[in-house]
């Protein structure tokens, strides 16, 4: 899990993962790189959890609805 939080920005992330954790996994990954530049998500199995990104966000940062524009997500 560690090693999910030293993504950097400006990359390409591709996470392959078994339903079962795929969830809680791109939440952490699109909450970290929210906290930079931005983040974009193709959601190809229609799973991506926005309301766990929210809670994550705002663990990590006060401004909850900056953050949250830095995400976008397409199905």
């Amino acid at each position: 899990m560690d090693a999910l939080l030293t993504v950097t920005n400006n990359r390409l992330h591709v996470l392959l993962a078994p339903r079962r954790g795929a969830r809680t996994l791109a939440t952490l990954l699109t909450a970290r790189l929210a906290l930079g530049e931005g983040v974009q998500v193709l959601d190809g199995g229609n799973c991506f959890d926005v309301h766990g990104l929210a809670r994550a966000v705002r663990r990590s940062s006060p401004d909850l609805e900056a953050m949250l524009k830095r995400v976008q997500v397409a199905r």
